[in-house]
């Protein structure tokens, strides 16, 4: 005997609905998964691989009833502490104004490990490149792998980073040929992994948005 619809009837009750989109500001893919960000609260979808045929669009329920739902959670007590950028790389990153954390795992419940306490000032102002998240701040640029081989990567030009460069919400940071570009309005900064050295300069337009792929 040969049933020859099984595989659309499996496919209609493997999805279930767990609500729209969420509003955000910041979002970044990793694990099969999307992760929002709006104030201090995140939103991570249904577990959804690009391979699945049967449930292609991710769902966003309130709460988690299995492992593959989605979730949602605070990152920090109240309002006062935003989110101001997520990035994925070796795990998911959420930066706010006064801190990095991080999540190894996006299963429901699992909790975020902290990081440093310096935050983010701009949404572009975060990447992942060298196989670590560098992020920009008030004072300098930061870099950290999880919770380990947290740094500084300004500290030999602090005080040029901040007089001259006048950071801001507007920071971008862009990657290109083992380089890191901190674009702030017509001016950038660039460090060259290779030599470990800094160099600066201007140019006649502005950095809004840098995509590394």
């Amino acid at each position: 005997i040969t049933d020859t619809i099984g595989t659309s009837v499996m496919s209609i009750t493997l999805f279930r609905s767990g609500g729209t989109a969420r509003r955000c500001t910041c979002m970044a893919s990793w694990g099969g998964r999307l992760v929002a960000g709006l104030e201090n609260r995140l939103y991570v979808s249904s577990f959804t691989p690009a391979s699945d045929t049967t449930n292609p669009v991710p769902q966003w329920p309130a709460l988690a009833l299995e492992e593959a739902d989605g979730w949602a959670e605070d990152v920090a007590p109240s309002n006062a502490e935003q989110i101001v950028s997520v990035v994925a790389g070796d795990s998911v990153y959420v930066l706010t104004q006064l801190s990095c954390r991080f999540y190894p795992s996006l299963k429901p419940g699992t909790d975020p490990e902290f990081v440093l306490g310096r935050g983010g000032i701009s949404r572009f102002g975060a990447i992942y490149v060298e196989s670590m998240l560098f992020w920009a701040a008030k004072d300098g640029v930061y870099s950290a792998q999880g919770r380990a081989n947290t740094d500084e990567l300004t500290k030999a030009i602090r005080r040029f980073y901040i007089d001259w460069l006048l950071p801001d919400d507007t920071v971008v940071l862009g990657y290109r040929k083992r380089k890191l570009f901190v674009y702030r309005g017509q001016r950038f900064l660039r460090y060259d992994f290779v030599t470990s050295r800094w160099t600066y300069g201007t140019q006649a337009f502005s950095v809004v948005g840098a995509m590394v792929y």
